[in-house]
């Protein structure tokens, strides 16, 4: 039996296995680490434009005065992506505006209005960062694992640890509890 509690809200769930992969805030984590809020908000925009930087890789700019975290540039589907990570999700904008005015005077970045915005949830690498395998009958995987590459991207780690979270399962389907160790015999 699981008991999670979500904004005063107490759910039970019943499950022989469970795997968590719900993000960074993700509640099934954070009721059984009660673990604090350690995460990044990221904000970026997908725009037409042209900069004079090279559009076949990822810039990464880790000025403080651009973003609490890092700001990035990149090109997808012919998008200048423009992006900020931060603490304080306040200050996102802000960010964002100094890191598009560097941009321009440096790179000659010629952006148009913002065809999208997206903001989302990373966990936040620190010194001492540690990956949460989970344990017993519950694991995680993901960034509720805390898998992300320094540079905030976290789509193939999800993708990798989702597979092995499964086969470290089907390894011992019969068992009561799972060895999250086992998980790093697939990665």
């Amino acid at each position: 039996m699981l008991t999670l509690k979500e904004r005063g809200k107490v759910y039970h769930e019943k499950a022989r296995m469970v795997i968590a992969c719900e993000g960074a805030r993700g509640i099934i984590r954070k009721n059984i680490r009660k673990a604090s809020d350690n995460f990044i908000v990221t904000y970026q925009t997908f725009s037409e434009g042209i900069i004079d930087l090279d559009t076949d890789f990822f810039h990464v700019f880790l000025n403080p005065h651009f973003s609490g975290y890092d700001a990035w540039f990149n090109v997808k589907d012919n998008h200048l992506i423009i992006g900020v990570g931060v603490k304080n999700a306040s200050m996102m904008k802000s960010y964002h505006s100094k890191f598009l005015s560097f941009l321009k005077s440096h790179y000659n970045a010629q952006i148009g209005k913002p065809e999208k915005m997206e903001v989302s949830i990373i966990p936040e690498i620190r010194p001492g960062y540690t990956v949460d395998l989970g344990e017993g009958r519950v694991l995680f995987a993901g960034d509720a694992a805390n898998f992300l590459n320094p540079m905030g991207e976290g789509i193939s780690s999800a993708l990798a640890s989702g597979y092995a979270v499964a086969e470290a399962i089907k390894s011992n389907i019969h068992g009561n509890n799972i060895n999250p160790n086992i998980y790093f015999k697939v990665i």
